[in-house]
């Protein structure tokens, strides 16, 4: 293997009582969206990003060789 990537995320969540995590009402989070469509809870999930000046949400990083040397 000559090299990985890794992305890194949080996926985390809440318990109901609302002690731990987060709970966000209404969710405005990907994952909990994603999930909530899956259960049914949700008829859709609306991914924004289209109105960028060349039309790509460009995901700015620095890759390891070039933060190398």
């Amino acid at each position: 293997m000559q090299w990985v990537a890794l992305r890194h995320f949080n996926a985390t969540g809440a318990d109901s009582s609302g002690r731990l995590g987060e709970r966000h009402d209404p969710e405005t989070h990907l994952i909990p969206i994603v999930l909530e469509a899956a259960l049914g809870r949700r008829e859709q999930v609306t991914v924004f990003g289209t109105d960028y000046d060349t039309g790509w949400n460009v995901h700015s990083g620095l890759h390891l060789r070039a933060g190398s040397g």
